[in-house]
C-alpha cells in the first residue's frame, strides 16, 4: 500500500511538471528571436530580416496547429465550437480546451517519463531522471512567469493597460457599467496606484530570473497574482484562468522551500544554509549559462521596455490629434438618406479618448472601441477593429468651424456622412478633488 501511495505521488509529480511544459508551449521558443529587436526592422539587413521573416512563419505556424488542435477536439470531444480570434480574453473556450489538452498530453508524458524511469533503475544507468526533469521545469516555469511578469507590469509601469477615464466614462452612470468597466476605471484613475502595481509585477519577475532570489520573487509574484486573480473573480475581468495558473505556478516554485520557512517562521528552529551547487558539476559552464542568463534578461527587459514606451509614444506622446474628447452627433446620413433612429448603423456619439483609440456609441451596439489612425496631411481617418485586424474604415475629415466636426466616407459597405459637435466641457468632482493630507472630515461622496 506504502508503495502504491508513493507511485501515485510520483506520477502526480511528474503530471505537473509536464503539464507546465505543455500549458507554456511555445515558451521558449519566442525567446530565440529576442537578438532581431536590437535592430529596427527598417535598418535590418537582408539577412535579419530574411531570418525574423522566417521564425515569425515557424512561430506562426507552431501556433495554428495548437488552434487546429483545440478546435478538432473541442468540436469532437465537448461538441463545442472553438473560435479563434483575437479578443483580449483568455477566459474564452479556446483557452479552456487548450488547458485540457495540455492536461491530457501531460498525462501521457507521465506516463511515459515513469516507464523510462523504472528502465533506468533497473539498468543503473546513474541518471536521476526526476531530479534532471524537476530542474528543467523549474527554470522554465521561473523565465516564463519573469516574461509575463514583465509584460504586464511594463503595460503598468507606462500606464496603457488602464486608461484614465474618458469623456464617456465620465459622462456614464455608475448603474450602467459593467464590473470589469469600473474596476478599469478605478485604477485608470490613478496613474501613480497603477504604476506602483506593475512596479511590484516587475519587480517580482526581476527577483525570479536569479536562483538565490527565486524564493523572494516566488513571494512577491503570488502577493501581485493573488490580487490580480481576485480582482479578476470579483470583477467578471476574462483572464481568471490564466492568472490563477500564474498563481499556482509561484506556488508551486516557492512548496521545496515551506518546510524550511515552517521551522524559521512557526517553530523558530534554525535551519542550515542551502548551497547552490554548479551546473552540471562544472565552473566554466555555470559561469556560461550565467553570461547567457544575463543576455536573455537584457534581451527580455529591452523588448518589453521598448515595446511599451513605444505604445505610449503612439498613444500620447508627441503633437495631439486634430479632435479629442466627446464629440455628439448632430446629424447624420447614410447612403444619401437620413437613418431610422433604430437602424444599427446610427451613431450617436464618438469619443476620441487618446490618440490611437475612439469609442462609438450607438443603439446597437451601445459602444465599441475601435483603433484610429490620423492622416493629417490628407485629412483622413482609420478605424480598425481589434478583433478583426482586416477591418477597417476610412474616412475624411473637416473641422470647418472649431465647434464643429465634418466626416465623410464608407463602413461596411455603406457610405456615410455625419457632422458632430463637442459635447460641452463638464466639471467633475472625480478629477478637481485631488489629494489632501490633512482632513476633518471623510469627503466621501
Amino acid at each position: 500500500m506504502h508503495v502504491l501511495v508513493r507511485g501515485i505521488c510520483r506520477y502526480f509529480c511528474r503530471f505537473l511538471l509536464f503539464y507546465w511544459i505543455c500549458f507554456t508551449f511555445p515558451f521558449p521558443l519566442d525567446l530565440v528571436a529576442l537578438p532581431l529587436q536590437f535592430v529596427e526592422p527598417k535598418d535590418q539587413p537582408a539577412w535579419m530580416k530574411a531570418a525574423d521573416d522566417a521564425f515569425g512563419e515557424g512561430y506562426l505556424w507552431v501556433n495554428r496547429e495548437k488552434e487546429d488542435a483545440c478546435k478538432w477536439v473541442g468540436e469532437k470531444v465537448f461538441h463545442v465550437e472553438v473560435i479563434i480570434q483575437p479578443t483580449g480574453s483568455g477566459d474564452s473556450m479556446r483557452a479552456y480546451v487548450g488547458c485540457f489538452c495540455a492536461a491530457v498530453s501531460a498525462a501521457a508524458a507521465a506516463l511515459l517519463w515513469t516507464v523510462l524511469a523504472l528502465f533506468v533503475s533497473w539498468w543503473k544507468l546513474g541518471w536521476r531522471a526526476d531530479a534532471f526533469l524537476y530542474g528543467l521545469v523549474r527554470i522554465l516555469v521561473r523565465f516564463f512567469l519573469a516574461q509575463m511578469l514583465f509584460s504586464y507590469g511594463f503595460h503598468k509601469v507606462f500606464p496603457l493597460q488602464f486608461p484614465q477615464p474618458s469623456s464617456f466614462r465620465l459622462n456614464e452612470q455608475l448603474g450602467d457599467m459593467s464590473p470589469m468597466g469600473l474596476l478599469w476605471t478605478f485604477m485608470g484613475f490613478s496613474t501613480p496606484y497603477q504604476m506602483f502595481t506593475g512596479a511590484v509585477e516587475v519587480l517580482g519577475g526581476l527577483l525570479l530570473v536569479t536562483r538565490r532570489t527565486t524564493l523572494l520573487g516566488a513571494f512577491v509574484t503570488m502577493a501581485a497574482m493573488a490580487q490580480v486573480f481576485i480582482l479578476n473573480m470579483c470583477f467578471d475581468v476574462p483572464v481568471k484562468l490564466y492568472s490563477l495558473h500564474y498563481l499556482v505556478m509561484a506556488l508551486y516554485l516557492a512548496a521545496p522551500d515551506m518546510p524550511r520557512l515552517i521551522k524559521v517562521l512557526l517553530l523558530g528552529r534554525a535551519v542550515e544554509a542551502r548551497p547552490f551547487a554548479l551546473l552540471l558539476e562544472n565552473v566554466w559552464i555555470d559561469r556560461t549559462a550565467l553570461v547567457l542568463r544575463t543576455l536573455l534578461v537584457a534581451g527580455m527587459l529591452y523588448g518589453q521596455i521598448h515595446g511599451a514606451y513605444h505604445l505610449w509614444s503612439e498613444m500620447y506622446g508627441g503633437p495631439q490629434p486634430p479632435v479629442l474628447g466627446r464629440w455628439e452627433v448632430v446629424s447624420m446620413r447614410v447612403d444619401n438618406k437620413e437613418p431610422h433612429k433604430d437602424d444599427p448603423m446610427i451613431w450617436k456619439s464618438l469619443d476620441f479618448m487618446n490618440k490611437t483609440l475612439v469609442r462609438l456609441s450607438g443603439p446597437t451596439p451601445p459602444n465599441v472601441v475601435y483603433r484610429v489612425a490620423w492622416n493629417p496631411e490628407e485629412k483622413k481617418l482609420t478605424l480598425t477593429k481589434f478583433s478583426t485586424p482586416t477591418w477597417s474604415a476610412t474616412f475624411t475629415y473637416d473641422l470647418p468651424q472649431s465647434d464643429a466636426l465634418e466626416l465623410k466616407g464608407s463602413m461596411d459597405g455603406k457610405v456615410i456622412e455625419a457632422m458632430l459637435k463637442p459635447l460641452p466641457e463638464k466639471s467633475y468632482e472625480l478629477k478637481n478633488r485631488g489629494f489632501h493630507w490633512i482632513q476633518e472630515l471623510p469627503y466621501n461622496r
